[in-house]
């Protein structure tokens, strides 16, 4: 999937980087035994996003991009999934936790944004091969 703009550009890429601050954010207040418990496991996740989804946009390929998209919907899911956590856990809840859910969601649907971009472009290029097919049998 050719980007026209830098994947520091895409609105998927920024929408990922103000969750990473986000987090980051938030997880700073949590209890300090929980530094390499679900601290560093929500900082890690968030932190992963950004790069999973750049590593999509850099695909020439759509149907690479968009699996690739796709994993990162898998790891966004992951990440608030722990957050759920946290919160049965009484480490997050309320606005912060709203804060960060709705991040997540933002995220999520430019995620999908980018998979529906991905999946329009290869039922065009099946279109194109189509409409190519009935002329290549007539010049046979």
């Amino acid at each position: 999937m050719p980007q026209t703009q830098p994947y520091e550009r895409l609105r998927v890429f920024k929408r990922a980087m103000r969750l990473v601050h986000a987090v980051y954010d938030t997880t700073a207040l949590f209890p300090a035994e929980e530094k390499s418990g679900l601290t560093a496991t929500l900082r890690r996740g968030a932190a992963a996003l950004p790069g999973k989804i750049a590593e999509a946009a850099g695909h020439e390929d759509a149907e690479v991009a968009a699996k690739a998209f796709a994993g990162a919907a898998g790891a966004m899911r992951e990440l608030e999934t722990t957050l759920l956590v946290a919160r049965r856990m009484k480490m997050i809840g309320g606005w912060p936790l709203r804060r960060l859910r709705h991040a997540c969601r933002r995220v999520d649907a430019a995620i999908a944004e980018e998979i529906a971009a991905c999946e329009m472009e290869l039922a065009e290029a099946a279109i194109e091969d189509n409409d190519a097919s009935p002329d290549l049998r007539l010049a046979a």
